[in-house]
């Protein structure tokens, strides 16, 4: 059975920092969406009118936001790799880092 997609534009964000897309009257939180993209995403679970909201798995940004940068890990396997808006406070940004954190994490690569 294939999953339903929906497409739809993020209009801001919850308390956790999910997106919210509002899409047929129901609202959905999106991880990893960003205010103002628009988007395809797949229903992970129903939401329930005005009670309970929808959750989605992200499967496409048709226009990425202007502040989505792209991740400074480029194996996506460590604390570089999440998602970084403009502002952000990033703790480790240089190659080095990266490269010791793979090697004292046993996982190998390197940047």
């Amino acid at each position: 059975m294939s999953e339903k997609l929906f497409k739809g534009i993020v209009s801001g964000y919850n308390h956790q920092g999910m997106g919210v897309v509002r899409v047929e009257d129901a609202v959905y939180f999106v991880p990893g969406a960003l205010s103002g993209e628009e988007i395809a995403f797949a229903a992970i679970s129903v939401p329930v009118q005005g009670k309970k909201p929808g959750q989605g798995r992200l499967k496409e940004i048709f226009n990425p936001s202007s502040s989505r940068i792209q991740p400074a890990c480029p194996f996506n396997k460590c604390a570089l790799s999440r998602p970084i808006l403009d502002g952000d406070f990033m703790p480790v940004t240089s190659r080095f880092s990266c490269a010791w954190f793979h090697s004292s994490s046993h996982i190998i690569a390197s940047c």
